[in-house]
């Protein structure tokens, strides 16, 4: 809690990113770097931010950013509020392997995973405005082969790590949550559901 409203966070989820070839998955990127890059344009107004910084800011609210400015937008957005506070920032990625299994299986695995590798390595390794990553999906991050990153701690839902207490519910609150909702009858339905 001492940490809570501290940072700046950058937080992003690919989990609309589902297109039939890569050039429509790549506009579905473009479409959630837009809104990424609107939540954070009072950056436009900053006097630590330079006016070259500014346009290719721009670029992306536009849209017309590069493919390596698209791999590179989370870095530049995180290096731009670093700038700006002189804290470093989180960043939060949500469902990164949608796109990526999706691609595979529409058959353009390759460039997806090129493009994502490219990203996350630009975001996650070696970037300086980075206080903490966090990043979540199905799979596990070694299996979708991003070559770009590596060191990662990797906590499962089946681990017995510090965090998994975070996750799920517990028979306790379930039925709490059972009961608030004027349906404790339903208990032994739930149980007979995901218990199998």
């Amino acid at each position: 809690m001492k940490k809570q409203g501290q940072y700046r966070v950058i937080c992003l989820t690919l989990k609309r990113v589902k297109g039939g070839n890569f050039e429509k998955a790549f506009e579905e990127i473009k479409e959630e770097i837009t809104k990424l890059f609107e939540t954070h344009d009072f950056l436009l107004k900053s006097d630590k931010i330079s006016e070259d910084q500014k346009d290719r800011y721009n670029l992306y609210i536009r849209q017309k950013a590069t493919e390596s400015q698209y791999e590179s937008s989370l870095a530049f957005l995180s290096r731009l509020l670093y700038q700006h506070t002189g804290q470093k920032v989180y960043i939060l990625l949500d469902e990164y392997d949608t796109p990526i299994n999706n691609a595979y299986v529409k058959g353009y695995y390759e460039r997806c995973r090129d493009f994502f590798s490219s990203m996350f390595g630009e975001t996650f390794k070696g970037n300086k405005a980075l206080e903490r990553g966090l990043i979540t999906g199905i799979l596990k991050i070694a299996k979708a082969s991003l070559s770009e990153l590596s060191n990662l701690f990797v906590y499962t839902m089946l681990d017995d790590a510090q965090y998994s207490h975070y996750f799920g519910f517990t028979e306790n609150k379930t039925d709490d949550l059972l009961d608030r909702a004027g349906l404790p009858q339903k208990a032994h339905e739930l149980k007979e559901m995901y218990n199998r």
